[in-house]
């Protein structure tokens, strides 16, 4: 507030509210987003320029990780301007995102993986095959018959799916 000169401008605190905005996907589809703002429009305006030049900085470092450059994904709930993807964003837990990698690390068929998951992840065999099923429903295994999986070819390592 201060570099923008708006330190006298706002109070000193200001509580969350509900904010709609709405945005438009790559295939032009109208959609509602719900998020939070502040109630003080002048602590809306500078989170707002911060988050924006975060945000937009954010994609053109990742964009120029390559020399031709790349597809950049910024997953936010803020209104960027920008085209909202038509593709649903999948999050999992830090216990499935390591038995992802433990998947993605091993052989590309396995009837072994709830193994390596329970030894690398530290987990039960219920657990383990819990995890399994789950990424089998996100699309990275295909169960090839009981106990045995492979790995989707879309997915690898270095190599996830768009």
């Amino acid at each position: 507030m201060i570099q923008l000169g708006l330190d006298d401008q706002g109070p000193a605190y200001s509580k969350w509210v509900p904010r709609w905005w709405r945005g438009r996907t790559v295939r032009g589809e109208t959609i509602d987003v719900r998020t939070s703002k502040y109630a003080d429009p002048v602590w809306q305006q500078v989170y707002d320029l911060h988050v924006r030049d975060t945000l937009v900085q954010a994609m053109g470092r990742a964009r120029a990780i390559l020399p031709d450059g790349m597809e950049a994904m910024v997953v936010t709930c803020e209104p960027l301007g920008l085209s909202l993807s038509d593709e649903a964003v999948v999050t999992v837990n830090s216990t499935a995102s390591r038995a992802l990698d433990v998947v993605c690390e091993g052989s590309t068929q396995s009837s072994q993986y709830y193994q390596l998951i329970m030894t690398s992840v530290g987990v039960g065999r219920r657990t383990a095959f819990k995890l399994l099923g789950e990424l089998q429903e996100l699309g990275v295994l295909n169960k090839v018959k009981r106990g045995c999986y492979q790995l989707h070819d879309a997915w690898s390592r270095h190599h996830p799916p768009p």
